[in-house]
């Protein structure tokens, strides 16, 4: 017997400022599966998400250039919260992210990276 993500319930919160992309990545993540998918359009929603959920959500992907804080500074006050130590955190990034701005996101916590080309090609 198969399962998909939505039997168990998987939450996964979307942080990126812009909303076509958000629309996107949505309904890609909800096409495969993932019925409890909730985005922010920034940090502060981000935080705001986090803080009136009454459980941690189950994974995080944040876009790492967002105009009011960085998706790195979002990973550390992520990781400083109750609840989210071990959740895991992918990094949304254009290809050409530099090799020093990745450190900076492991170092904060991020778990791993999705490329904009590569989701794009997933939805396509």
């Amino acid at each position: 017997m198969a399962f998909t993500p939505s039997q168990f319930g998987i939450r996964v919160l979307l942080v990126d400022d812009d909303p076509s992309t958000r629309r996107i990545y949505a309904a890609f993540l909800t096409e495969m599966g993932l019925a409890g998918v909730t985005t922010a359009g920034g940090a502060a929603e981000c935080l705001a998400a986090v803080e009136a959920a009454l459980l941690p959500f189950d994974c995080v992907l944040v876009d790492i250039q967002m105009p009011d804080l960085s998706g790195i500074e979002v990973v550390r006050r992520l990781r400083a919260r109750p609840g989210y130590e071990r959740t895991p955190i992918l990094m949304i990034t254009a290809a050409r992210t530099p090799e020093c701005v990745v450190k900076d996101a492991f170092d904060a916590g991020a778990d791993g990276f999705c490329l904009q080309t590569d989701l794009a090609q997933g939805i396509a």
